[in-house]
């Protein structure tokens, strides 16, 4: 499988499921809960499996990991500067933990937008130490034409 179709994949899971309606359904019930976080894991574990496999080539895995990290800061940074809270829900449960709807917001925003990302940049690290360690890791798929003329 393409390493584009896993992101798009994985990211398209992400970000519909933070959209406030889709969102709202999710917590109204255990079966929408789950309906909602068994995707959300199955496109997480098919990126972390496309970024970690060492027999897939490392430069389609790094540009996977850096596009997710972007996507990721992006939908976390997003949530974090919005002006006003986009989930209903909260509007119910984040007293309880003596926040208002949009602390709890942006908190969650800060989570997903920073130590989220820090697994995604230990896994970059690690591919280039790699690439750089292992002369025999591709850096390109070699089915890829352009990959297929460079010189070994």
């Amino acid at each position: 499988m393409p390493s584009i179709f896993i992101f798009v994949l994985h990211t398209t899971m992400v970000w519909l499921w933070h959209l406030p309606l889709p969102y709202a359904w999710a917590l109204s019930g255990s079966i929408p809960y789950w309906l909602m976080e068994i995707p959300l894991f199955l496109s997480a574990a098919w990126v972390w499996k496309e970024i970690l496999d060492a027999r897939r080539p490392s430069g389609g895995a790094l540009v996977v990991c850096a596009a997710t990290v972007l996507q990721m800061t992006a939908l976390g940074s997003y949530l974090t500067f919005a002006s006003h809270p986009l989930f209903s829900p909260h509007f119910l449960t984040a007293p309880a933990y003596g926040l208002s709807p949009l602390d709890e917001q942006q908190l969650a925003g800060l989570l997903m937008w920073i130590p989220a990302s820090l697994p995604f940049a230990a896994a970059f690290l690690f591919r280039i130490a790699q690439a750089i360690t292992r002369p025999n890791v591709v850096l390109l798929a070699a089915r890829n034409p352009v990959a297929a003329r460079l010189p070994r």
